[in-house]
């Protein structure tokens, strides 16, 4: 939303998405703390997994900057975050390199699948504010 043209865009870029970025590394932070207790029988630090989900979805946040002009410019972003977590679950948390490669696929089939059905209901919602329903028609009847 920065390099939007819209003020409420650009408004809801600096202010809303900082907050939506903060709770969903927490989540995902989470999700890899339970993870390892649960799956992998290991107890990490929180800290060091908020960490290394925040310096792994920087490529993922620099692209999103770019998708108000090309949307996919966030799938190109959230690839380079997903190679950035196998690496890192492989080589920081010792996870084998096919169990890693496995939770990060299942990672990013949810973004893609979440990406593509918001990208649709955005453009029925455009499509939709283009075409006003004309109301004079409805009430002849």
């Amino acid at each position: 939303g920065i390099i939007a043209l819209n003020p409420y865009v650009i408004m809801a870029g600096i202010f809303i998405t900082p907050i939506v970025t903060a709770v969903m590394l927490i989540l995902f932070s989470l999700m890899f703390y339970y993870y390892f207790q649960i799956f992998e029988n290991k107890t990490h630090s929180y800290r060091s997994l908020l960490n290394f989900t925040f310096f792994t979805n920087i490529p993922f946040l620099l692209f999103q900057i770019g998708s108000e002009i090309l949307p996919p410019f966030e799938l190109v972003g959230f690839a380079v975050t997903s190679i950035l977590l196998v690496v890192g679950l492989t080589d920081l948390y010792k996870v084998p390199k096919k169990k890693s490669i496995q939770i990060v696929s299942v990672l990013f089939s949810v973004v893609l699948i979440v990406w593509i059905i918001n990208k649709i209901d955005i453009s029925r919602l455009r499509r939709s504010s283009q075409n006003p329903v004309n109301m004079q028609n409805y009430s002849k009847a």
